[in-house]
């Protein structure tokens, strides 16, 4: 093999491996309103990691870049059945438009965020159902 031809392969070889393992997208998240002491938040990926931790959220503002997946949004409460009050995160996924999550009530409840990917489906369901 020539010189020139295996130093295009090389090349392309390592555009294409630089790619897949540097491939994150930006999330940015928002929260609005009070009581941020009583309200917390966790996002895991599909592998059960915790990849962000919000508990409780300390930040109104801020920013992950995260690989493509699907992740499940875990909300908690200590205002018991109150939920978060009013309260919301709001999400921004580069190229993919926002989702504004809340716990409408109860102390716990889960969702999902797509990254980079639409067909993620809520996860609050674990095991079989008939």
């Amino acid at each position: 093999m020539n010189k020139k031809l295996r130093a295009i392969i090389c090349v392309l070889f390592l555009g294409l491996f630089s790619q897949v393992n540097a491939q994150c997208i930006n999330v940015g998240y928002t929260f609005y309103g009070g009581g941020t002491e009583e309200i917390s938040f966790n996002m895991v990926n599909s592998v059960g990691e915790i990849v962000f931790d919000g508990s409780p959220v300390n930040s109104q503002t801020g920013s992950l870049c995260l690989p493509l997946g699907c992740y499940a949004i875990h909300m908690y409460s200590n205002y018991q059945l109150g939920g978060w009050a009013g309260a919301n995160v709001q999400f921004s996924v580069w190229g993919q438009g926002q989702q504004t999550i809340t716990l409408d009530n109860g102390s716990y409840g889960v969702t999902s965020l797509g990254v980079g990917v639409t067909d993620c489906v809520p996860a609050e369901i674990s095991g079989c159902v008939n």
